[in-house]
């Protein structure tokens, strides 16, 4: 082949990657797995376990399914929330300087012998010997495997510090009760943030940029939280805190000051203070939802495994620890909790699953003619920033226009948006419907686009 010929496939091949990645994105309804059930006849649940209203509804609806008492398969729908928490985390923890990497869920049990958590955790552990008799422990967190590695990576200069090494990884807790679907798992999804550095004055400022960042990703998240003082418990640690998400399923107490917008965990206590202008706190009690939690670990760790630093002078010394951790799969299910009601999924716009439910006519209907005009809709909807791959038309044109949006707003997309009489008119116009407010606009092709296109805007920003 020519050098003119080799130019002129380079060019066609990129013309057509270009096109390829600014494609149509749409997704049908019938294509989607997402097998529905009754969440109290579940063959692998008993009544007794479904004690939240977001474990009946993910359950029903398809969005998980229990394969034994506190472990759940995800479903595709519940797959593309945990992508969008985890894209929102890692998008905030790369701004601090965070560096991703993937620990071994199998550890060795002399770790934890060595750290004394092997017998201090011992009934919430899974054990298992390998061929060879030797013991091991399926990791319901990496204290002990990240300061192993640390301790045995050669010599790390204080100039490398802070370091900051975080996963997103399965995690394994043997739950005497298991409860609430995916707020009380024997098996979940979380991400865990281990910090090192040289000194515990360096330890605080590396705590509160993490901290910082933890606020960032739940208004990100864009589900109401609060942040309170926690107990450090069989993690150590000199300083705690915790983020909760408001819930009557909530298993921590929390005791708040309105005033002041301080709080702590009830387990730690309330101790008199002061806000400004307002005089002494009075706490009110309010169940919360553990989503997140940051420990400063010290040397707790660092010290039994021999994990080190050289300082200036040539020295070792030992790491002092922080630990950060946010419970994925616990994110996923405590929104539902939160946002949803008994009968329907609420979803904030930056991880629903789809952000948009198109609705086209049922076939043979008066308005049967408006169905090409809902595809083209959905075709521009799925090319604009922050809507691609986010567009889900229902398909299921056999059923009424009104079956599948009383679906669309269990399923909870927030914009439910139907071509039915009104848009096989001579000016057509959409009906659009907000989920969460339930308000309606009554728009015109490009207003519904301008519309959507600003609503999904804001939420980037």
């Amino acid at each position: 082949m020519s050098l003119f010929g080799s130019r002129v496939l380079l060019r066609q091949s990129r013309s057509w990657l270009h096109h390829s990645q600014h494609r149509e994105i749409v997704t049908k309804v019938s294509s989607i797995f997402r097998p529905t059930y009754s969440a109290s006849k579940e063959s692998n649940v008993t009544s007794k376990e479904i004690a939240s209203k977001s474990q009946q509804l993910l359950v029903e609806l398809g969005f998980i399914r229990a394969q034994s008492p506190g472990t759940f398969c995800i479903l595709p729908l519940a797959q593309r929330i945990l992508y969008k928490i985890e894209n929102i985390i890692d998008a905030e923890l790369r701004k601090i300087g965070c560096q991703k990497l993937h620990l071994a869920s199998l550890a060795p049990s002399s770790l934890w012998n060595k750290t004394g958590r092997l017998k201090s955790m011992d009934e919430e552990l899974f054990k298992l010997k390998d061929r060879h008799d030797q013991n091991y422990i399926l990791s319901p967190t990496h204290e002990e495997a990240i300061t192993h590695l640390l301790g045995t990576a050669g010599h790390i200069s204080h100039k490398q510090l802070p370091l900051m090494l975080y996963q997103i990884s399965t995690k394994f807790r043997d739950e005497m009760k298991p409860r609430s679907g995916l707020l009380r798992a024997r098996e979940f999804l979380m991400k865990d943030l281990y910090t090192f550095d040289a000194s515990l004055e360096d330890a605080e400022k590396t705590y509160h940029l993490v901290r910082d960042a933890y606020e960032k990703i739940f208004n990100n998240l864009q589900v109401p939280f609060v942040k309170v003082q926690g107990d450090s418990g069989l993690m150590g640690g000199s300083r705690s805190e915790e983020f909760h998400f408001l819930s009557d399923a909530g298993e921590d107490e929390l005791l708040l000051c309105p005033g002041c917008g301080k709080g702590v965990n009830s387990e730690v206590g309330f101790t008199e203070s002061k806000c400004p202008g307002l005089g002494k706190c009075e706490p009110v009690a309010k169940k919360g939802i553990e989503v997140g939690h940051c420990f400063i670990l010290g040397t707790r760790y660092s010290e039994p495994l021999k994990a080190h630093y050289v300082t200036k002078d040539g020295k070792t010394t030992p790491f002092v620890m922080g630990c950060h951790g946010l419970g994925i799969s616990r994110i996923l299910a405590a929104a539902a909790e939160c946002l949803s009601t008994p009968e329907e999924l609420r979803w904030p716009l930056s991880i629903a699953p789809f952000k948009v439910c198109i609705i086209p006519p049922k076939d043979g209907s008066k308005e049967a003619d408006a169905a090409v005009l809902a595809e083209k809709l959905g075709n521009s909807l799925s090319c604009l920033q922050g809507v691609a791959d986010e567009v889900l038309v229902d398909d299921r044109t056999s059923l009424t226009i009104g079956r599948r949006c009383k679906e669309a707003s269990r399923y909870g997309y927030p914009f439910v948006i139907v071509a039915g009489r009104t848009a096989a008119c001579v000016n057509p116009t959409f009906e659009v419907f907000l989920t969460a407010s339930g308000e309606k606009k009554v728009l015109s092709f490009e207003q519904t686009v301008d519309f959507v296109k600003d609503q999904c805007s804001n939420s980037l920003k």
